[in-house]
This record gives structure tokens, C-alpha cells and sequence, in this order.
């Protein structure tokens, strides 16, 4: 719903009010919400992705959160989570609204 889902892209998740740039994975039962997703990365099975910015050729692994609404934390007044080109986030790894890393 609400979506952008480029060229080449692999989707058997859910996707919602985001963006996914060209060649993106979107594994099982992965959730992508209210985030932009660069070009060539893995949202792995079972991950969450919320209020994110996801750069280009990272991995994030099976059962890895990142992000949240922000309403529910004490984040900064961005917010938002951003994870830099060619990141790993590990498998069941947790990263907080606001976060940059």
C-alpha cells in the first residue's frame, strides 16, 4: 500500500508507505514500513523495519529490528533510523528510533 517498488526488486514480505530502490529483497514474513530502502539490500525473514533509512548494499539479517514509531521511544527529534551503505545488522539485533549507525 502506498508504495514505490523499483525495477528488479524481490518482495514476499509486507511493504508499507515505503520506498525500495532498485534490486531489493524483501524475504519472508519481513515487515518494511514508513521507510526508504537503497538499492541492493536484504531485509531478511522475519525482520522489522519502521521510520528507517536503509542504505544501499546492506544486509539485515533474519529477525533484526530497526526503528520504530518514534512516539513510543524517547528518540531525538529526528527520530529516524539510518543505517549507512553496506551495513550488517546481525540477526535479532535491535536499533532504535533516532539511531544512526
Amino acid at each position: 500500500d502506498n508504495c514505490f517498488i523499483a525495477e528488479g526488486c524481490e518482495v514476499k514480505g509486507i511493504v508499507v508507505n515505503s520506498i525500495l530502490s532498485t534490486g531489493c529483497t524483501v524475504e519472508e514474513n519481513a515487515v518494511v514500513e514508513n521507510s526508504v530502502i537503497m538499492p541492493n539490500t536484504v531485509i531478511g525473514r522475519n525482520a522489522i523495519i519502521k521510520y528507517a533509512i536503509i542504505g544501499e548494499e546492506c544486509h539485515i539479517f533474519p529477525n533484526a529490528k530497526v526503528g520504530d514509531d518514534p512516539k513510543f521511544y524517547e528518540a531525538s527529534e529526528w527520530g529516524i533510523s539510518v543505517v549507512g551503505k553496506g551495513k550488517t545488522i546481525q540477526q535479532n539485533a535491535l536499533i532504535e528510533p533516532g539511531k544512526i549507525i
